[in-house]
């Protein structure tokens, strides 16, 4: 495990140039999401909405087959660093193949997850949790009421709870928490199972999911060693963004570490998979 984290940094540090449609999307995205929050019209609204979404899936069917293809790539001996330099460059090739190929089946596993996510999220958040905590006199409403006005609001709203109200309220989002682990776990190898078939069909989405729940049964031990280490990169992450936020230089370095991470994160889980095929 320890050796394919330190490959997964040299892969990616090596080959930084996968980061740069991460970069490119998420600057169109941004700009895109600001013309969705200023639509009014109902019907403008949604035709933003699905193009967004519609380019979301179009970035991940091009990034993740370059992501594998990067991974691949690592594999070659080159007998020059020049060369090896060039073939890191003709990995922006593999973007446009990538969407041509997969962005339906993309398209539909993304369309899923994210309905899955939801609803997870509902169940345990809402559906339980609006139970849970109304049994120990906490109500969700007043919470959100609190948070949208002001972080004093809200932190005023907490101090006038009870010890007990408190403890159910952290009962509450540990139970979201977990719920969400054990959801981004059982999904980790979606993906590179789709993209790691022969071919794509109608059934590839389904068929994917399968094998990447035989995969993580298959590798269980190595499969959550990925996912711990994952989660503690994502809180050292959020701790330098958050120490970063507070100057304008900083923020920036820290804007630049997150891209790297992501691309790492990416290409950890991809190398993996590849590495147990």
């Amino acid at each position: 495990m320890t050796s394919l984290i330190k490959k997964a940094f040299d892969i990616t540090r090596e080959n930084i140039v996968t980061a740069q449609p991460l970069i490119v999307f998420l600057l169109v995205i941004s700009i895109s999401s600001i013309g969705l929050a200023r639509q009014s019209n109902k019907i403008a609204f949604i035709i933003f909405f699905i193009a967004n979404f519609l380019l979301t899936t179009a970035f991940l069917a091009g990034w993740f087959f370059m992501v594998k293809k990067t991974v691949q790539h690592a594999k070659i001996e080159y007998e020059k660093p020049e060369e090896r330099a060039a073939a890191s460059l003709d990995l922006l090739k593999e973007f446009f193949p990538g969407v041509s190929a997969y962005f339906v089946p993309v398209t539909v596993v993304f369309l899923i997850y994210v309905l899955l996510s939801a609803g997870i999220i509902y169940l345990v958040g809402v559906e339980w949790g609006i139970g849970y905590l109304t049994s120990h006199n906490v109500h969700i409403e007043k919470i959100y009421q609190a948070a949208m006005q002001s972080q004093q609001a809200l932190e005023q709203f907490l101090y006038s709870l009870t010890f007990g109200q408190i403890k159910a309220i952290n009962y509450w989002m540990t139970a979201i928490t977990f719920a969400a682990a054990v959801y981004s776990f059982v999904t980790l190898f979606w993906f590179p199972s789709l993209f790691y078939m022969e071919k794509t069909t109608f059934w590839s989405p389904f068929v994917s999911f399968w094998k990447n729940l035989k995969f993580l049964f298959k590798n269980f031990l190595g499969s959550v060693g990925v996912m711990c280490f994952l989660s503690i990169l994502n809180f050292i992450v959020f701790v330098i963004n958050a120490i970063f936020s507070i100057n304008i230089i900083l923020s920036v370095i820290a804007f630049f570490i997150m891209f790297y991470f992501a691309t790492y994160y990416v290409v950890l889980i991809f190398l993996y998979y590849d590495s147990k095929q």
